[in-house]
Order: structure tokens, then sequence, then C-alpha cells
């Protein structure tokens, strides 16, 4: 009796990874750009779910947040999707100029309680003009950089934000000359988060890199790696 409820058990847990792996995709894109996150079918009461890889760095409080749309769905909820997340029929969003901390799971929910996740990773890429990207010096030294566009007209000072807040400062942050380098030694958890890289000469060229926890590849390479999403998975 034991061995036959175990074995029906075991059928369920298989059939449920079954159905989440046929529910859920896993998109990526890079900042700057543009995702259609789909929605199976259409309806006035359909919801939308997202769950930040990373709460510091996208700055939202808890785990998830409910996407929501004003009468006119002109207004979005949480503010950060506002001119960017567009409604399009049947059911689906379409999120344009993206930045690292829109990454995370997407949950769409329908009336009958199926769900399709959309798992969004987003890399370095050209985002209002600027480019940020992070490179491992040694185990001990991370170094960001901040550079204009290939398209764009050289622009040559920048100042830095940490979880919007002006870097300053800091011991542990060495600037270039022109602020368009930080490297940070010795690695801190204060490091961990959103950062920020802002043209002086032209204060609406800025754009943003995601920094998470790190571990060691090999004996000499290190990678900033995401949070593991299967936490991330809505129980069926």
């Amino acid at each position: 009796m034991e061995l036959c409820l175990l074995g029906i058990l075991i059928d369920l847990f298989a059939l449920k990874k079954a159905y989440a792996a046929a529910h859920q995709q896993r998109i990526i894109r890079a900042s700057g750009e543009k995702v259609l996150l789909p929605c199976g079918k259409d309806s006035p009461y359909t919801r939308w779910f997202w769950f930040p890889l990373t709460s510091r760095c996208a700055n939202i409080s808890g785990g998830s947040v409910e996407i929501t749309w004003g009468p006119t769905k002109s207004n979005v909820t949480p503010i950060r999707f506002n001119q960017r997340l567009i409604y399009q029929s049947p059911g689906s969003l379409l999120l344009r100029n993206l930045v690292m901390s829109d990454e995370g799971t997407y949950v769409c929910r329908l009336p009958n309680g199926s769900e399709t996740r959309i798992i969004l990773e987003v890399t370095t890429g050209c985002h209002n003009n600027l480019t940020v990207s992070s490179q491992w010096l040694n185990q001990s030294s991370l170094r960001l950089s901040c550079h204009p566009c290939q398209s764009a007209k050289v622009v040559g000072r920048f100042y830095w934000t940490l979880n919007s807040e002006r870097l300053g400062r800091r011991r542990w942050a060495q600037k270039s000359h022109s602020g368009s380098y930080v490297t940070l030694n010795p690695i801190r958890p204060v490091i961990w988060g959103q950062w920020e890289c802002r043209s002086i000469d032209n204060p609406t060229w800025v754009s943003e890199i995601c920094l998470k926890q790190h571990t060691m590849q090999d004996a000499g390479s290190f990678q900033i790696l995401h949070e593991d999403l299967s936490l991330l998975i809505l129980p069926l």
C-alpha cells in the first residue's frame, strides 16, 4: 500500500514538472531592446505577475508584484513600467527599452488557474546611448565600465549611483578621472544591487547594470551569476 502511494506521488511530481516545463519559456534580450511576453488567451480576468530576479536591484519590496493598469490602460503599476509596457491582444505584453533590473519571471494567470511563465534575462547592451559592462580583474577586484554606444556622440564625463544613491568617495571604489571606470576592491556585500552610470554632459544619458553575488568558475575566472530560477517557479 505504501509503495503504491509512493508511486502515485512520484507520478504526480513528474506530471507537475512536465506541466511546468510545457508552460514556461526563457527569453534573452539585451539592454535597450524590446520583448514580447506572450499569454495563451485573452480575458478581462487575466492577471500578470512579476517575480524580479533580485528585488534589491529592481527596488521591489517582497518577492513579487502584480502588474496592473488604470481604467484607460495608460498608467501601469509598478511605475517602473510606465511608458514602456504596452498591452497587446490577445493578452500579451510588449516591454520596451529593457534594463537589467527588468529580469525575472513574468507569469500570466488565466481565470481557470492555468499559467504561462516567461523567464526574462537581460544582458548588457546599448541603453539610452550608453553601454555599461563589468569585468573581473582578479578574485577580489571587479571593474565597471561606462562608454557611449558606437552610434552616439562621444561624451566624456560620468558619475555613478548605487541603489539610487550617488557613489561619492568610497575607499573600496576607485574611479577614473572621467568616471568612465570604477574599480571595486575589495569586494564586499554592499556592492550587490543596481549600479547606474550617468553622463554629466547629457543628463538624459543613463544606463544600468545589476550586480549579483558571484562565485569562482575555475582557477582564475569569475562571473556574475543569476539566482536559482527554480525558486521563482510558482506551485501549480
